[in-house]
């Protein structure tokens, strides 16, 4: 075959999502690095209490701001191509999306420091935490509005500032907010008045920039175009509404039926395997919709189809291994990261890490409903999962605890993905690569059963020997049969 302009578009897509991809990863590493500076220090310096408490207000702030974007943010990626081209029309949807998410976050806002004390005495928790949930309220009103900035970075293909702000605030949340709990008498408040001051100072520079860049006037507000963008958000909304409470509502049950010491070891188990997740599925899905939303507008389904397909092979490819590495070594990363009193959390820690992989996996798998504007029937997927989750956390957790959860996330969110294909795939379907699934997936055996019989009697020395070998055999693994894609990718990154 030559080289048609088909497969030159698919080419210049797949180029497109690679350089991309490693843009918002290395950011996304970034982030994990110093992510991995707090992690240890609050495992370490706050009690196995505190530290449940710190999660459970951190899931309620997420869920808060999930509310408070009101599904408008969530329209920019889909929406701007459309009003790009015309000054008025993006003055018009620029002014809307703006003005109106600063009256919806700042409702949501008021409505959560309302909520903080029936919260507060339904969970069983002491009033001590009160001033952490009322820090978090300010953090549910700033952080929509940056989070609209960041989108139209994504929306115009910006990542390089995308990831140094997202940076900048990742290293500002944390430096501010250890200093204060440290600094100025150990409470969880102080904590969270830090991560408050970072995203102030965030929306400080990137809303400066949308002004700078984009004309804003409220008398350009259009209530119709309103209404289109929230049609199309509300959904959307729900659905990430939804992820979370797919994600984090176990943490609620723990509570509801164990301690906050359990909760904390539960949050350690989640949130290791949550960063390692994040490397891949933050990078894949913030570089892929994107692009698929573009090329589906301007080059058709056909093209789109054949880029996804691709994409979810490289996914594939990635995110096997990875569930098997980490269970290979994830007692030896508990154990250094977040010391021997969590080395409990290695049990179940694994099992989350694979739920989260099915659901990253989303973001290809619902493209098809995406992109037709289905979004409801993403929200539907999603309420399934939820439905699950929370049925066999009831049942799971009286017996098995923390382990129940995970059970419970995994079977969740692979049902979330099954739904999401097929429901997605009847009007967009997409080759799955089966062959890649089972080969990788057989390597991945063979390299855990290796790696995990490397043992020298202590956490770090286990790391550095097991992370090297795990590298190598799927490094050989991935040679043998697809080391033609390698050779791809510097012509690829060259012409990107």
């Amino acid at each position: 075959m030559g080289n048609t302009p088909e497969r030159g578009h698919h080419h210049d897509a797949l180029r497109t999502f690679a350089v991309h991809f490693l843009q918002f990863f290395a950011g996304s590493f970034s982030s994990l690095l110093v992510g991995l500076i707090s992690f240890p220090i609050l495992t370490r310096a706050l009690s196995q209490s505190d530290y449940g408490s710190l999660s459970i207000v951190t899931v309620a702030a997420s869920l808060g701001v999930a509310v408070a974007k009101g599904g408008l943010s969530d329209s920019i990626i889909r929406f701007y191509r459309e009003f790009a081209a015309d000054g008025t029309r993006l003055r018009t949807f620029t002014s809307t999306v703006l003005v109106r998410s600063i009256l919806m976050a700042g409702v949501v806002a008021l409505l959560f420091a309302l909520l903080v004390t029936p919260t507060r005495h339904a969970l069983g928790l002491t009033a001590a935490i009160a001033p952490a949930f009322f820090v978090m309220a300010a953090f549910v009103f700033i952080r929509p509005i940056n989070i609209v900035v960041l989108n139209y970075l994504r929306a115009t293909g910006r990542t390089i500032f995308y990831n140094g702000i997202s940076l900048f605030l990742k290293v500002a949340s944390v430096a501010l907010a250890l200093a204060l709990l440290f600094g100025f008498g150990g409470k969880l408040s102080l904590y969270f008045t830090g991560i408050v001051l970072a995203e102030a100072i965030g929306a400080v520079i990137l809303v400066r920039w949308l002004l700078r860049n984009y004309p804003v006037s409220p008398g350009a507000v259009s209530g119709p175009l309103s209404m289109q963008l929230i049609r199309f958000g509300v959904p959307l909304l729900a659905t990430e509404v939804g992820y979370l409470l797919l994600q984090y509502s176990d943490r609620y049950l723990l509570t509801a039926f164990t301690d906050t010491a359990t909760v904390a070891t539960y949050s350690v188990g989640y949130n290791l395997p949550s960063y390692v997740n994040d490397l891949v599925l933050f990078s894949v899905s913030y570089a892929i919709v994107p692009i698929y939303t573009d090329l589906f507008t301007t080059r058709g389904e056909e093209q789109t189809k054949a880029f996804l397909a691709s994409a979810l092979k490289y996914y594939v490819i990635g995110v096997v291994p990875l569930c098997a590495g980490y269970a290979a070594t994830a007692h030896d990363a508990i154990v250094f990261l977040a010391s021997a009193k969590y080395a409990s959390a290695a049990t179940f820690s694994p099992i989350v890490l694979a739920g989260l992989v099915f659901l990253g996996a989303n973001y290809i798998l619902y493209a098809g409903l995406y992109l037709h504007k289905r979004s409801e029937l993403i929200l539907a997927t999603v309420a399934l999962a939820v439905a699950v989750n929370i049925s066999m956390n009831l049942v799971l957790i009286p017996r098995l605890g923390a382990l129940g959860c995970a059970i419970s996330t995994l079977v969740a969110c692979a049902t979330c993905s099954v739904a999401a294909a097929i429901l997605s795939f009847r009007r967009m379907p997409i080759r799955i690569p089966w062959g890649s699934i089972l080969y990788y997936g057989a390597a991945s055996i063979v390299m855990y059963l290796l790696v995990s019989r490397i043992e020298t009697g202590g956490a770090v020395t286990n790391l550095l020997l097991k992370v090297p070998a795990g590298a190598l055999i799927v490094g050989a693994a991935f040679l043998l049969r697809d080391r033609h894609e390698l050779g791809a990718l510097p012509t690829l990154l060259r012409r990107g």
